[in-house]
């Protein structure tokens, strides 16, 4: 029997160490190529990550709004320069160990911009800063306000266009003629007539004669500061650009609580004004027109109905109200030989006291002062010197509600939709005005998805996608 021979294996032994080998190099590999798709998911990450860190300074610092503004003025998204910059941050992981990691390809595969879907991503920043800020936003006006103000509203647009002055005139008109009728010409017209204008005159007259003037005259005696700016593009008026559909996960956006908090939050009003673009930038998300006066002259129209409305339902509750006008009637009719008729009398006095309580609660709004919702008997005016109250200066009140909670009263009634249009269309016009005049909203970049072929050790190439966003 023929011995063995040093060093030598068998043909079986021979072949399974060949397949053992082979195995081994075979799980090297893949180590390798895993090790290699897991750097490629790092340098991804982290190139995203880098990337949404150059979020818009401006944006967030005044507003806590997280953007991507892809060239410097904001004017365009700037794909491509976001896409080099976020490879300027991944290429570095990808050249770190000893693996041969190179991105031949790649591109944006799909992004949001931040008037998407009716502003939703806006809208979805905004519930994640109320939810944040959550104790901490201003105290909003109730369900039961806002009804009420639907009402007050209402019933002011009736009473807009009530001319108390011709029914005043009426009344005395016919009193006059009956007074002459029932002399017989014992007395002269002059005689048996308007004996009160020997002791003071029309004491509404005075009123009426106010009543006449552009309501901006009426409430305002020393004029108004206001910016001299125009928005001239606002969202609503232009095409806006729309981003490339990517997966979008189910968002939670802001109510419209939420939404007339963060305004009131981040926005000027007439008595707070903001520093760049419109003065008045609350009257601009409430009316919507190009310019200060043009927002203020509506606001104030509004404010006038409203307190119209409330002075109404008030004053008509008002013993102490309804006693004083009787006596300013009583005091009229004594001029007359047949008395006019009282209850009409008594309305009339009672329209030009509520419309004289309205237009001093206006002042004093924008004065600075406060006014309740419902008055119970805290009058500005009384009915027997209504053109005195009309002339005098006003003293600033503590009592009561504001101007912002006023205005805030008045945006809670307004859609989600309208609201979130003007918000971002004064956030837009405030950046533009600090020295960005190309900004536009509808170029900054909210989420992103971007996809890149890396090949690895030049063997094999990784397709990656990776997606981040601002909301969450």
């Amino acid at each position: 029997m023929q011995g063995w021979k040093k060093g030598s294996i068998t043909v079986f032994l021979a072949l399974m160490l060949g397949l053992l080998v082979s195995l081994l190099a075979a799980s090297i590999e893949s180590v390798r190529m895993a090790a290699a798709r897991a750097q490629i998911l790092c340098g991804m990450d982290a190139g995203l990550f880098s990337l949404f860190g150059q979020y818009d300074r401006e944006l967030f610092d005044r507003y806590d709004l997280l953007a991507l503004a892809g060239s410097a003025d904001g004017s365009d998204p700037g794909l491509a320069a976001l896409y080099h910059c976020f490879m300027d941050y991944m290429e570095p992981v990808l050249s770190e160990n000893s693996q041969m990691l190179s991105a031949s390809f790649g591109g944006f595969s799909g992004y949001e911009l931040m008037t998407d879907d009716g502003g939703s991503p806006f809208l979805s920043q905004v519930r994640d800063w109320a939810e944040k800020t959550s104790g901490e936003e201003p105290s909003l006006p109730d369900s039961e306000a806002c009804s009420k103000a639907g009402r007050w509203l209402r019933k002011g647009r009736r009473r807009r266009n009530k001319n108390w002055y011709a029914s005043y005139q009426a009344v005395l008109v016919e009193a006059l003629a009956a007074g002459e009728a029932a002399a017989e010409g014992e007395l002269t017209s002059g005689e048996a007539g308007f004996l009160y204008a020997g002791n003071g005159g029309d004491p509404l007259g005075v009123v009426y004669r106010y009543a006449q003037l552009d309501l901006r005259a009426q409430v305002f005696s020393k004029g108004m500061h206001l910016s001299k700016e125009r928005i001239t593009a606002p969202l609503a008026d232009r095409s806006l650009r729309t981003g490339m559909p990517m997966p979008a996960p189910r968002r939670r956006t802001a109510s419209r609580r939420e939404l007339t908090a963060y305004l009131s939050a981040h926005l000027g009003d007439y008595r707070s004004p903001a520093l760049s673009g419109l003065s008045c930038q609350l009257e601009y998300v409430l009316c919507q027109k190009g310019a200060d006066l043009p927002n203020m002259e509506e606001t104030i129209r509004t404010l006038y109905l409203l307190r119209l409305g409330a002075n109404e339902e008030s004053m008509k509750k008002d013993a102490y109200a309804g006693r004083a006008v009787s006596a300013v009637a009583e005091n009229i009719s004594r001029g007359y030989l047949v008395p006019p008729d009282q209850d009409r009398l008594s309305e009339a006095i009672m329209d030009a006291w509520i419309y004289v309580e309205s237009i001093l609660d206006v002042r004093q709004l924008l004065l600075g002062g406060c006014i309740p919702e419902e008055k119970g008997g805290r009058w500005q005016a009384v009915p027997s010197a209504l053109g005195d109250a009309l002339k005098k200066e006003q003293d600033i009140r503590g009592s009561g509600r504001d101007y912002r909670w006023y205005l805030q009263l008045l945006l809670l009634r307004m859609p989600v939709k309208k609201l979130a249009e003007g918000g971002m269309s004064i956030i837009e016009h405030a950046v533009r005005s600090s020295g960005r005049s190309g900004f536009c909203l509808d170029a900054c970049v909210t989420a992103a998805e971007l996809s890149a072929d890396v090949t690895a050790n030049r063997r094999k190439t990784f397709e990656v996608t990776r997606s981040r966003r601002y909301d969450p």
